[in-house]
């Protein structure tokens, strides 16, 4: 049987091929391998070109640890918080001094010195700086050169730095008053006389602004005219600033409770008891999502609550706070009346850092371009101190030293040719009758 026949009822017998197409097959062959050493190679180039050249942003608005950049000294105590624009940073001092620093190298571009003590921070309006002493002088200055612009005497005793609305200007006056005045045309719009003493200006929410007072009471304000909308009793004094959450404001008071007054009626929606008196204001700020309210009690803590004010956590941190917490969505800064300012997480209270400071901070801290102002005090000069401080820079990646270059192979010299055997000499003839044997000579026997 035909022996294709035959392997038509088994296993079929490839066909060979022959020829040009066996010589194609075989090409085929190498370019497939050799493509297939090449992908390899290919591959790996393309993954590196995909590999980021600068590691990912940071989430948080500066990275510990920190290291000094600048450090300026002016006279007298810095009052409450710097401010600053791109190029400089700006405070008063409680010795009536207004300064600008530049943000690059820490030195002084201007000072102006008013006729009293300044008992607020600055107020940075576009390019005007709006200060005001403790002897009712107000002043606006030109930010770039530090020339007073313009100057009102008895302009009405503020006692804290104010808070502006477009051109209006919300401050709280000694008399126990909130006064709105009018940066543009420089008059006072409208006054309300609270029935306790205003430690702290308003927060102002569109057509609404709220305060509280010494009475122990929370004010609602209509901020167009002044018109009072809602007066709601708290337990104790409230100093500082009060904080909108949604439909709550909350206050924090003297009688050791944080309150959440409703915005619309005026009543009181809840109340939580803290283990001291709170004096500075609460933060609300929203965290991984959901509405959180800080506060730094004289215990040496930091609550963290709910809107509904459900516990969240309670964490130590360095010292009684007087100033208000520098918060963040990722990062909140505490270190008022310390030598030390501490970074925490707000979703948790666990620590992100530590800065350890030569002196005792005396005002609220600035964050501004990843880059940390911190006001001190130094008691044994007097002197007020700001510092600026930057993340340390990491270690520079230790390279390998590059490999010395290897000498050039020195040439063997060639090999010298041996000197031509010499041609052993021919061996003499024994005398008659001697013969040499293992190197010792034997006489003959006479007469044999």
């Amino acid at each position: 049987m035909d022996a294709r026949a035959e392997a038509g009822r088994g296993t079929a017998i490839p066909e060979v091929v022959t020829g040009r197409r066996s010589r194609a097959g075989a090409l085929g062959l190498c370019l497939a391998g050799a493509l297939l050493a090449v992908l390899p190679g290919c591959f790996f180039l393309s993954k590196k070109a995909q590999q980021p050249s600068t590691p990912p942003a940071s989430p948080y608005p500066i990275d510990f640890p920190l290291i000094s950049k600048w450090e300026w000294r002016g006279h007298g105590k810095i009052v409450g918080r710097p401010v600053t624009d791109s190029d400089r940073v700006y405070m008063t001092t409680a010795d009536g001094y207004c300064y600008a620093v530049n943000r690059a190298d820490g030195k002084t571009a201007w000072e102006f010195k008013a006729m009293k003590p300044f008992a607020t921070y600055p107020l940075l309006v576009a390019d005007r700086l709006i200060v005001y002493t403790v002897e009712d002088e107000y002043y606006e200055l030109n930010a770039e050169t530090g020339e007073a612009l313009y100057k009102q005497f008895k302009f009405g005793k503020p006692v804290s730095t104010g808070t502006m609305a477009g051109d209006i200007l919300y401050f709280a006056s000694g008399d126990s008053q909130i006064r709105c005045y009018s940066t543009r045309d420089h008059r006072m719009s409208w006054k309300f006389t609270a029935d306790g003493k205003v430690m702290s200006p308003p927060v102002v929410d569109g057509q609404r602004a709220y305060f509280g007072a010494l009475d122990g009471c929370l004010y609602c304000l209509r901020s167009d005219d002044g018109t009072l909308l809602w007066k709601s009793k708290c337990g104790g004094e409230i100093r500082g600033r009060p904080a909108v959450a949604r439909e709550l404001v909350i206050a924090n008071s003297t009688d050791n409770f944080i309150y959440a007054i409703d915005r619309s009626k005026g009543t009181i929606s809840w109340r939580v008891m803290t283990h001291a008196d709170i004096v500075n204001s609460p933060v609300v700020m929203e965290v991984k999502g959901s509405e959180r309210i800080f506060v730094a009690g004289f215990d040496g803590c930091m609550y963290s609550l709910k809107a509904n004010g459900n516990w969240v956590s309670r964490v130590t941190i360095p010292a009684r706070m007087y100033d208000d917490l520098l918060a963040f969505d990722t990062m909140i800064l505490v270190g008022a009346f310390s030598n030390t300012v501490l970074a925490l997480d707000p979703s948790n209270g666990n620590g992100l850092g530590k800065l350890d400071l030569p002196s005792e901070v005396r005002a609220g801290l600035l964050l501004s371009d990843r880059t940390l102002y911190v006001p001190m005090f130094d008691a044994e000069t007097g002197e007020g101190i700001l510092g600026a401080y930057v993340t340390q820079p990491p270690p520079p990646p230790q390279t390998q030293p590059a490999a010395q270059a290897q000498p050039a192979a020195q040439a063997k010299p060639a090999p010298q040719s041996q000197p031509a055997a010499q041609a052993k000499p021919t061996s003499q003839s024994q005398p008659a009758g001697q013969t040499q044997s293992s190197g010792t000579q034997s006489a003959s026997k006479p007469g044999a």
